[in-house]
């Protein structure tokens, strides 16, 4: 009777054993639009920006394209949560310019300053004249006068790095997953942006929200809309916010 009793128990223990393991095993595998880590690349663009929150500066134009990386922290069955890093070697910033050229017959009126950076492209009002004028005292003549202001985006080349993002997927394991985005860094860029007297340095802010569509089991599409605001944090002599919504759309190889 005794050898039964253990015989039984050992079979139960075996089978409590193997169970475990397998469930170890299932665990362990990769799941189908569910993965550990990915890593994406990604393309974004702004045509505008105005103020939402913190930026104060218009008519800023902002695009580029980047590689991100992805790295699960925890899990559960309603949600995924990950750490996520951004780099982008190739970032566009666009600001409102104003040219202007003036010259004449009389010298004291040749004037060409720089090039100015505008708050908004409503304050540059295209200006073209050329013509003849009347003497401005009764001695003297008529002179010429050329006048001609021009308004236009000038584009700068910029890099950036954000590397403390967290990214939140809701509905893990489905075909189409909702998220959340959000992450923090710097934009490098040769001269002062998005003003002059401001700084060539500007910390980064961003969050949005998009939806992911899974092509494969470990291959996905996302589209994304995110607020996005740079600023020097008074670095320069002026501080001039930016916000902008970015229009982003990624794919993305996980595993």
């Amino acid at each position: 009777m005794l050898v039964k009793v253990r015989l039984v128990l050992v079979c139960a223990l075996g089978l409590v054993a193997w169970r475990a393991a397998a469930a170890q095993t299932v665990a362990a595998a990769p799941q189908p639009y569910r993965d550990r880590s990915s890593l994406g690349v990604f393309a974004e663009y702004s045509n505008d920006s105005s103020h939402m929150l913190m930026g104060g500066e218009e008519n800023r134009k902002l695009g580029g394209a980047g590689i991100d990386y992805t790295h699960r922290l925890l899990t559960s069955h309603h949600l995924d949560w990950s750490w996520m890093v951004e780099v982008r070697p190739l970032l566009m910033e666009g600001d409102p310019m104003s040219h202007f050229v003036q010259s004449s017959s009389l010298p004291g009126l040749n004037t060409s300053p720089p090039d100015m950076t505008l708050a908004r492209s409503a304050d540059c009002m295209p200006v073209s004249f050329d013509g003849i004028l009347p003497p401005l005292t009764p001695s003297g003549s008529p002179f010429e006068l050329h006048t001609h202001r021009t308004c236009y985006t000038r584009w700068t080349y910029t890099g950036g790095l954000s590397p403390i993002g967290q990214r939140v997927n809701f509905r893990p394991g489905k075909r189409l997953q909702p998220f959340w985005a959000g992450n923090a860094g710097f934009m490098i860029a040769p001269y002062d942006i998005p003003a002059n007297n401001s700084s060539w340095f500007n910390f980064t802010w961003e969050t949005g929200v998009g939806v992911e569509w899974h092509t494969g089991a470990h291959r996905s599409w996302a589209a994304e809309l995110r607020y996005h605001h740079f600023s020097n944090k008074d670095l320069g002599n002026k501080n001039p916010g930016v916000d902008n919504l970015l229009y982003k759309v990624t794919y993305r190889f996980g595993r």
